[in-house]
């Protein structure tokens, strides 16, 4: 099943309603409701994707954290926790966050793509994996998306994942934002149009324990209060750090973004000062 999401803020309701009229089954004790080999196609990557606005209680701070993470190869533990309070209760064993965690296991596969890319423009070789072949043996956590495929065609630079499963109401939102920033971020690093996510998910599926919460679900305001990025890099901070675009994302990440990042970056910036805050001052959480 391919879906097109041309305004994806817009058509996330109707996402998390497509999967609602789903089959049900029950996984690991837990009842869901799933829908199997759904594509989510997304031809503008620039079009807003975090569904603020929608009364889904989007976590920004959540978001900028996760996607600076992945962009810089890192995992901070305590960063991610004051993001957001709580999201371990998701895992199989929260004891072990690290486990899973993109950051690390992308830590070279990102410089390594745009490495490939800058020799070969076309190349069909620029696939940076997340899964590993010791997770299916592994008990608890495994990462759910299992590769990312760069891949420059018709003067654009698209982006192709592969996930085995993926949560609609806790997943979705936070994964296409990251996905899509990881988009633009290459594309900048490397001088070149971003093209278009094609995301495809084996099982799209939601627990029917967030049920209720799905019911709070509305039609956004069509225009945004702040402007959401485009990418953590842009082309001017690619120009001055084409070998390591990390070093933009962990600048921002520690909060010592250097003028030039914050002045580029100053939403990410900011929900970066704000989790800090919130690490300073656990009550306000």
């Amino acid at each position: 099943m391919e879906v097109v999401l041309e305004e994806p803020r817009a058509q996330y309701a109707d996402l998390v309603n497509l999967v609602l009229d789903g089959d049900g089954v029950e996984v690991r004790g837990l009842r869901t409701r799933e829908r199997t080999g759904v594509t989510l196609v997304l031809p503008d990557v620039r079009r807003p994707v975090l569904p603020v606005g929608t009364g889904h209680g989007i976590n920004t701070r959540f978001a900028a954290v996760e996607t600076l993470s992945v962009v810089a190869g890192v995992f901070d533990e305590p960063l991610t926790d004051a993001a957001a309070p709580g999201w371990r209760r998701v895992l199989v064993d929260p004891s072990r966050p690290e486990v899973t965690a993109y950051g690390p296991r992308l830590h070279s596969g990102m410089d390594d793509v745009a490495g490939l890319l800058r020799k070969d423009p076309t190349s069909r070789q620029a696939v940076a994996a997340v899964w590993r072949p010791t997770d299916l043996l592994r008990t608890g956590d495994k990462p759910c998306t299992l590769f990312l495929q760069f891949l420059q065609r018709r003067g654009a630079l698209d982006l192709y994942v592969s996930m085995r499963s993926q949560d609609v109401w806790l997943g979705v939102p936070y994964d296409l934002f990251m996905f899509t920033q990881l988009l633009l971020t290459m594309a900048a690093w490397l001088g070149v149009t971003a093209g278009r996510l094609v995301h495809h998910v084996t099982s799209l599926h939601l627990y029917e324990r967030d049920l209720e919460a799905t019911e709070r679900l509305h039609n956004p305001p069509k225009e945004l209060k702040e402007n959401l990025p485009l990418g953590v890099i842009v082309p001017e901070e690619a120009s001055a750090h084409a070998d390591r675009p990390s070093l933009v994302a962990k600048d921002l990440l520690l909060s010592r973004p250097y003028r030039r990042a914050a002045e580029a970056n100053p939403w990410y910036a900011a929900r970066v000062r704000e989790t800090v805050e919130r690490m300073r001052d656990p009550s306000d959480a």
